[in-house]
């Protein structure tokens, strides 16, 4: 049996996970209720798939296919973070609604997302610090 090399496992698991996203987004959008866990639900698979497309951008970037620089690797970790964070709110969101019942009010909503715009903030100083990761 033949190992598989760590860079083409790194290449399946975002592509892989795309492709369990398309039936969620097709059972998502074909649900006759149109309501608040459907919008929010659909956002969160959105931001899945920007996690993995990150991802992807992240493998193409290290394999060598792209000889990039460190800036833009730097860049692609910065949007794979910021859509880790963005998930987080949006999780909150719909967890909050589905133990609740009811969607939550707009002080709410902007109180879930302190956190997750803070998380940003910092994403978006270490740009220009790399006080939170280097890529080197």
């Amino acid at each position: 049996m033949t190992a598989v090399s760590p860079s083409i496992e790194n290449l399946i698991v975002p592509i892989l996970g795309l492709c369990i996203l398309l039936p969620l987004f097709a059972a998502a959008y074909l649900e006759p209720k149109k309501d608040y866990s459907r919008r929010t639900f659909i956002s969160m698979l959105y931001a899945t798939a920007g996690i993995l497309v990150s991802e992807l951008f992240q493998w193409i970037m290290d394999s060598g296919t792209i000889n990039g620089s460190a800036a833009a690797m730097q860049i692609i970790m910065t949007a794979f973070f910021c859509v880790i964070v963005l998930q987080c709110y949006f999780w909150t969101i719909y967890s909050f609604y589905w133990f609740n019942g009811y969607p939550p009010g707009h002080k709410a909503v902007l109180g879930f997302a302190a956190g997750p715009a803070a998380g940003a903030l910092m994403l978006a100083v270490n740009i220009i610090t790399g006080s939170v990761y280097t890529v080197a």
